[in-house]
């Protein structure tokens, strides 16, 4: 007896433990999107770009500083010596060696300037698009997510149907049996079935591919994905006037905040590369040293020190600087049109994703009557079947429109979210506490 005890005991523990680990193993937004942060590549980019543009501004505020060489040498030389009067005939051999050290600095150079407000320029340009590759991701994590859930909706209802199409199969195969129906009521629920089961291996792949789609951003698969609840509440975007989101996605766009900054560093360009003409003021100054152990004149110790100015004027460097200014004002002028493509899709991303929030909610309100509209009415074309009234056809028909309605719905649902959160990052105000507000529309662990 103590035997059976133990046996049903741990048959409970593993009860158990399989309930916790379906309870904990679902994944929610939150989840998907901490395991992007490590993995996803575009991000890491944009780190890395940031990282680049600091490292680049430290260099140019190097050219401002003072630079200091030091150099020295050694030889040793083998000298052999014939003159008229053979007393100073001779070889001999000795070694020379020295050193030098310069500083240098520099006291007008105008572009060392304009790269330093260049590379301030790139630093706030590389941060608005790290802020930017982080809403991206956002956005991409929920698509990636709900994908998944509408795939997995998809399928489900698929199986659903072909449970009902398979029932109603064998109905009018009974019903066939006993001279009830016609052989065509069997014919049109095999052919149902047989569509049905081709949907069902789409479905499949569908299914697989967006998983796939979502492990690209986290580099691994999830199996179990919270869904969304029936208990959320949509809400009207505020401000309630598309033309009111457009404003704000012109002044707090990310994207079109990197351009701005982009442009203005390609317009110090410009000034840079006309300054190739400009003259150049360093401050030189240098000391040196050098031993000579024999030769000629015998050993020698000279001791050099040297402190002035050193001008430079370019008067003509082929033409290359020219053709470099007109090359800065291409691109500049290349720029500011990208600077417009950029700005009209902005727009039109704000008002399409206001348009899609509001579109959304209408769309969930009206297929959530339909789902209740379709079941009822399923209910009442079954019911006039069983009384003859009704044909196979019917009830098959029925039954397709009402799993539509119910996947239909749910993908409506699943819109909204993402409407809903692509209108902000549009806006340029889509954060984590967005994405924590959606995640908290998940239903709740267990």
């Amino acid at each position: 007896m103590e035997g059976m005890f133990n046996s049903r005991f741990v048959s409970m523990l593993g009860m158990l433990a399989v309930s916790a680990s379906s309870c904990f193993a679902a994944e929610d937004l939150l989840d998907i999107y901490h395991y992007s942060l490590d993995a996803d590549p575009e991000l890491r980019q944009a780190e890395i770009v940031r990282e680049i543009s600091q490292e680049t501004k430290r260099q140019d505020l190097a050219r401002l500083l003072p630079s200091v060489n030091f150099s020295g040498n050694t030889t040793d030389n083998s000298q052999k010596r014939r003159y008229d009067v053979s007393l100073f005939d001779g070889e001999e051999d000795y070694n020379s060696h020295g050193y030098s050290l310069t500083l240098k600095q520099p006291l007008l150079r105008y572009e060392n300037n304009v790269n330093l407000k260049q590379a301030d320029d790139r630093i706030n340009q590389a941060e608005a698009e790290l802020l930017s590759a982080r809403q991206s991701l956002i956005i991409r994590v929920s698509e990636g997510y709900f994908n998944v859930l509408a795939a997995q909706d998809n399928l489900r209802f698929i199986e659903a149907e072909k449970k009902a199409v398979t029932r109603r199969l064998e109905q009018a195969e009974k019903r066939l049996n006993a001279g009830l129906v016609a052989i065509t009521d069997v014919y049109e629920a095999k052919a149902h079935l047989d569509t049905t089961m081709a949907q069902e291996i789409e479905a499949q792949n569908q299914l697989a591919n967006s998983l796939e789609s979502l492990r690209e951003v986290t580099d691994r698969y999830h199996d179990e994905l919270r869904p969304l609840s029936e208990s959320f509440v949509l809400q009207k975007p505020e401000p309630s006037e598309s033309e009111k989101w457009v404003e704000l996605a012109l002044k707090n766009n990310l994207q079109i905040i990197a351009l701005r900054h982009n442009n203005r560093m390609l317009q110090r360009e410009i000034g840079r590369q006309r300054a190739e003409h400009y003259p150049t003021l360093d401050l030189v100054a240098s000391y040196s040293k050098s031993i000579s152990g024999g030769g000629n004149f015998g050993r020698s110790d000279t001791e050099n020190r040297a402190v002035g100015i050193q001008l430079n004027v370019p008067v003509y460097l082929g033409g290359a600087s020219q053709s470099r200014v007109r090359q800065a004002v291409y691109q500049y002028h290349k720029n500011m049109e990208k600077m417009e493509a950029t700005v009209r899709s902005v727009q039109s991303q704000a008002r399409k994703a206001y348009l899609g929030v509001i579109a959304s909610i209408a769309r969930v309100q009206s297929l959530k009557q339909s789902v209740v509209s379709n079941s009822k009415a399923l209910k009442a074309i079954e019911t006039g079947y069983e009384a003859g009234m009704r044909t196979t056809s019917d009830v098959l028909q029925a039954t397709r429109e009402l799993f539509r309605a119910q996947r239909d719905y749910e993908r409506a649902r699943y819109d909204y979210v993402l409407n809903d959160l692509k209108l902000k990052r549009s806006a340029g105000n889509l954060s984590l506490s967005d994405l924590q507000q959606a995640n908290l529309w998940l239903e709740r662990r267990s």
